[in-house]
């Protein structure tokens, strides 16, 4: 009964200093060298008609957090309606009607950049080619080749956008990543 009472203590102490002291110091070390935007840039909304429109986001930039609206709630799909006008265009991707659970969600999907084209091209003066060439160069693919969706960081493209100016010579320009 002594034995197991000094294990079961050891244990205690060691899982205390290991899960208590020791990861959280790697995983904070760690998060010192690895480059990432600032929250601010990223949830700032994006209402510009010329440059490429980011998720619809609950936080409005204050916080993070979900709406938590199951999808039988009335006012999730209120505010999908309203969306929905609010997009330009017959198609419009999932990903714009629906609010990113985080309100730090930098990417959208490809259908969601290509479906945004029509628009852009018409407020930019851009060939709808050269847009399309644009969003293709930065997909970002899934990870490891298998897991999750291919998708567009919307800061990349509307970085690389800006830098196109609003009417490049057709079919001439180049792409910086």
């Amino acid at each position: 009964m002594n034995r197991q009472i000094k294990i079961a203590f050891r244990f205690t102490i060691l899982s205390t200093l290991g899960l208590g002291i020791v990861f959280p110091f790697l995983v904070t070390s760690i998060g010192l060298f690895v480059p990432f935007a600032p929250p601010s840039l990223l949830t700032q909304p994006i209402h510009e008609e010329t440059l490429f429109q980011g998720r619809p986001s609950m936080s409005g930039g204050a916080y993070s957090g979900a709406s938590n609206l199951s999808l039988t709630n009335p006012e999730l799909w209120k505010q999908v309606e309203e969306r929905l006008k609010q997009a330009s265009g017959s198609f419009v991707s999932r990903d714009l009607l629906f609010s990113s659970a985080s309100g730090y969600d930098p990417y959208i999907s490809v259908q969601g950049a290509l479906c945004q084209i029509p628009r852009i091209a018409q407020t930019r003066h851009i060939d709808k080619e050269i847009l399309e060439r644009l969003v293709k160069h930065h997909i970002q693919s899934k990870l490891w080749g298998f897991i999750g969706t291919e998708k567009i960081n919307i800061l990349d493209l509307n970085e690389n956008l800006k830098k196109l100016g609003t009417s490049p010579k057709q079919g001439i320009f180049r792409i910086e990543k």
